[in-house]
């Protein structure tokens, strides 16, 4: 993750440009320093409060619920000894599969309410594309994990993608898959292949191409986990070959893609306040010096 040196250089640029802007502003610098305030302070309060919703444990059903907590969660996530089957395990059972309308959700407010759109005092950047960019943002999902594992819910991609990314943070070579109608994680792990699913907790002890070449390899494994016959008969179909191509469709780069621009919102989040705040300040200019000699 880039996002400290992203943040520093974005406060520079904050300071530089902020500095510049003196020259042209008069009365309206004190709006301008309202608003870098009132910014700075929303980002404060969201340093005390969590991406978990209180109301998560009353949103789903018995036979979909989270029997880990945040900090339980949180304590696998940042283990380097974690393996990857330790790992999938822990994203299962300390997040929901969620990302829909219905249900206990499908108030007027359910996009607020369960942080399926960021809140402001997360991100106001984010916050504010939720109403502007729909399709990406309303219901966001992040591309960090400690953020998506601490909100607690997502697709199966935004599952998927916190065991990737933690793996991959511990020096475990992971990426995220995209199949036919489902999104899985493909490890390496001491020399063995790994296909993970946190959508059920279930970890195969194959390559995914091998899996992909013989969806009848899964079966054991998800009835192990409890998952229904006719489920598992839907993903045998969903790995079969047709329409994955030898390993399914590669998210790793859509993640990346979206990653440098996550990151650029946390730290303008910081640099935007700072820039409205220069205007502001006590600064001298050489003009008015000369002026008062």
């Amino acid at each position: 993750m880039y996002w400290p040196l992203i943040t520093f250089a974005t406060l520079c640029l904050a300071v530089i440009f902020g500095l510049l802007l003196t020259s042209f502003v008069g009365k309206i610098k004190w709006l301008l320093l309202a608003g870098g305030i009132a910014l700075i302070a929303l980002n404060i309060a969201g340093l005390f409060h969590s991406l978990r919703s209180l109301d998560i444990g009353r949103m789903f059903s018995p036979d979909n619920h989270i029997s880990m907590d945040w900090n339980q969660l949180k304590n696998i996530l940042n283990d380097p000894t974690v393996d990857p089957v330790a790992l999938n395990n822990a994203v299962h059972q300390g997040t929901f599969h969620y990302f829909g309308d219905e249900g206990d959700i499908s108030d007027a407010g359910r996009f607020d309410r369960y942080f399926l759109r960021v809140p402001p005092t997360e991100n106001f950047l984010l916050y504010t594309c939720g109403f502007l960019f729909f399709r990406y943002c309303q219901k966001y999902e992040f591309v960090d994990p400690y953020r998506a594992a601490e909100r607690g819910f997502g697709l199966c991609s935004q599952r998927s993608m916190i065991v990737s990314a933690i793996l991959n943070i511990h020096g475990i070579p992971a990426e995220v898959i995209g199949l036919d109608g489902h999104v899985v994680v493909s490890a390496k792990y001491h020399g063995q292949d790994w296909v993970l699913d946190p959508e059920y907790g279930v970890s195969i002890p194959f390559p995914a191409s091998k899996v992909v070449a013989d969806p009848d390899l899964i079966s054991t494994y998800y009835q192990k986990a409890g998952v229904s016959t006719e489920r598992i008969s839907e993903l045998k179909m969903i790995f079969a070959p047709q329409g994955n191509g030898p390993y399914g469709r590669d998210y790793s780069k859509l993640f990346d893609r979206f990653n440098l621009a996550e990151e650029l919102a946390y730290a303008l989040k910081w640099g935007i306040p700072v820039f409205l705040l220069i205007p502001a300040l006590p600064l001298k200019r050489k003009k008015d010096k000369k002026d008062g000699a």
